[in-house]
């Protein structure tokens, strides 16, 4: 059994430092403190919030949110921004899914310009309980798209998906 365990091990350590060598990562904050209001969605009778977050190369970061429930709202240079409402529910772990306020992962690969993906948390409520649950969600940074390719449970998990050749469908 310890031999099994000592093999698995070993290959996520593999994993890890081949994908550390060809892809580096940059953060930018989703901190509500840290992103400004610049408008309102007419979800819930206009009480929902935009916000529009630190970005990088030219990608604007907005968190969009309307009563316990947000998502982000990504813009690349030079075409109209992408919507990740329904993906976010989809890939929720649980009702009332919201973007966690912690930092947007941007992975490079090949080009340092453009990000190849983007991994972000979010969480959700499990059941009628006050408990939270969380996953990452990794989306595909392509030259024509942006897309949800997967979720994961952990950083090392998200950076693996992230790196992949998994493509937009």
């Amino acid at each position: 059994m310890w031999r099994l365990w000592a093999c698995f091990i070993l290959s996520v350590w593999i994993a890890g430092t081949g994908t550390a060598a060809s892809a580096d990562s940059a953060y930018t904050s989703l901190k509500s403190a840290e992103c400004r209001t610049v408008g309102q969605t007419g979800e819930d009778n206009g009480t929902g919030a935009i916000q529009e977050c630190p970005g990088r190369d030219g990608f604007r970061v907005q968190v969009v949110g309307d009563d316990a429930r947000s998502w982000l709202r990504i813009q690349p240079p030079r075409s109209a921004a992408v919507d990740f409402r329904e993906e976010t529910a989809a890939q929720a772990p649980g009702q009332f899914p919201n973007v966690a306020e912690t930092a947007l992962e941007w992975r490079y690969a090949n080009r340092r310009d453009r990000p190849a993906a983007f991994i972000h948390r979010i969480a959700a409520t499990v059941g009628d309980s006050d408990r939270s649950v969380s996953v990452l969600l990794v989306i595909r940074v392509t030259e024509d798209r942006l897309c949800v390719i997967g979720r994961a449970t952990g950083n090392v998990e998200a950076r693996v998906l992230a790196d992949s050749p998994r493509t937009c469908r």
